[in-house]
């Protein structure tokens, strides 16, 4: 009788371990999928345009559905959403990596600054 507790007892114990872990793990999950920020579409449409980098290559950023994504000049791959983390900042997260736009004192935009594993490259708009 007391191996039939103790073998119950341990599927208990494994059962509610599961369980806490799996629950700990639909939190961080719903923690890191934050709400995207919300930009006015007149402002998302200032970004839109070409991007040159100094090391030769090129980025397009487009807008669609009121949303904006980007995509690097000659590469065949297709555009990828970048997620408004603040009317400047966006992130890129299939990438894991970030985009901050600059404006000049007229409030235009003049480029375009990307962060990816402590690197950072600018690119001026055309």
């Amino acid at each position: 009788m007391k191996a039939k507790i103790s073998q119950l007892s341990i599927v208990f114990f494994v059962m509610s371990l599961f369980l806490v872990t799996t629950t700990s793990a639909q939190e961080k999950t719903e923690k890191s999928a934050k709400k995207e920020f919300k930009v006015s579409a007149k402002v998302l449409k200032k970004y839109v345009g070409t991007y040159n980098f100094d090391q030769g290559i090129s980025a397009d950023i487009s807008y669609k559905d009121g949303k904006i994504y980007g995509t690097q000049v000659g590469s065949g791959q297709p555009p990828m959403h970048l997620f408004a983390v603040s009317k400047t900042k966006f992130e890129l997260r299939e990438m894991g990596a970030e985009i901050e736009f600059s404006f000049n004192d007229k409030g235009e935009v003049t480029g375009l600054t990307f962060f990816q594993q402590g690197q950072e490259m600018f690119g001026s708009k055309e």
